[in-house]
């Protein structure tokens, strides 16, 4: 049985005329009849009674064209799914992200993603740059949000999102009214820094600019989370540094100010394997790219409003 076949079947119950049907289906009347006879003679029954002026549908042929359109119908819809799929329009993402990108990139994706692939699950999974990597190389993830930390091989990355690294303290800090910080208006306090472990990049940058100033002595408690940073910010106990874009949260008791040294921006880059191609995760780098090309183009507040 071919599914030509049931297309041809299918046409005749549509038209009970053999040669409107043939035309229909761009085919010789005659071949159309001797493809409904085999199909027929395999499955032992008639499907039509024919004369020189009527066909008419049998009881047995009734049923079995109700399943051949279901069956159609449903290899219509498998060829479809997949030609989306090949356009990166269906499927599941497996997404990954560290915290920071919820302040701004990932919001914004997830938007897009809703609007422009409403046909694609995204699952998402917060781990650090490193934990991401593994599970890409395993094929447990898809596609990351993460920074640029040394790559393994089989592993691509692009920045998708460059920006300022700003101060956050409480609203009533000393040095509050300042528009730009020194270390030494911060020489007292608590500095909240990454973890080493989960975030080298970020903790080494911070290390580098605290070694810059001379400020080797300062107190510093490790965290895991930059929300953890502002909830302590917000309950005076101490500062940390943020991506610029931490300022569009509503963060209660807290102020932003930039530090006025060569400190390095934070750039968020887009984690995945290269070794397969999937077009859902091209659709969504294509997406990433235009994000962060717009947010390059508008800028981040690092002052307080006059």
């Amino acid at each position: 049985m071919e599914l030509r076949q049931l297309r041809y079947a299918v046409a005749v119950a549509d038209y009970l005329n053999f040669r409107q049907a043939s035309r229909a289906l761009h085919v010789a009347q005659p071949s159309l009849s001797v493809q409904i006879k085999q199909l027929e003679e395999e499955i032992g029954v008639a499907l039509f009674i024919r004369s020189k002026r009527h066909v008419e549908i049998t009881r047995p042929g009734k049923v079995f064209l109700k399943t051949a359109r279901e069956a159609l119908a449903m290899l219509d819809r498998s060829v479809s799914s997949a030609r989306r799929a090949e356009r990166g329009e269906v499927g599941t993402l497996r997404l990954g992200f560290v915290a920071t990108a919820m302040f701004n990139i990932l919001p914004r994706l997830l938007e897009e993603l809703k609007s422009q692939l409403p046909m694609v699950t995204v699952e998402l999974r917060e781990s650090p740059s490193s934990t991401q990597m593994q599970l890409l190389q395993s094929g447990d993830l898809d596609l990351g949000l993460g920074y640029l930390e040394e790559l393994p091989k089989q592993i691509s990355s692009a920045i998708v999102l460059s920006e300022p690294f700003i101060l956050v303290l409480h609203e009533k800090h000393r040095a509050a009214k300042k528009r730009v910080l020194l270390f030494e208006d911060l020489k007292d306090d608590l500095l909240l820094i990454p973890r080493k472990d989960l975030f080298p990049t970020k903790y080494q940058a911070i290390i580098d600019l605290l070694l810059a100033a001379g400020m080797t002595d300062m107190r510093t408690q490790e965290i895991e989370h930059p929300l953890t940073a502002l909830a302590l910010a917000s309950a005076n106990a101490g500062f940390a540094f943020v991506p610029a874009s931490a300022q569009e949260l509503s963060a209660r008791g807290v102020i932003f100010r930039p530090l006025k040294a060569d400190v390095p921006p934070l750039e968020t880059v887009a984690l995945w394997s290269n070794a397969s191609p999937d077009p859902l995760v091209a659709r969504v780098l294509d997406i990433l790219r235009r994000l962060g090309s717009e947010k390059k183009k508008a800028s981040f507040p690092t002052e307080p409003a006059r």
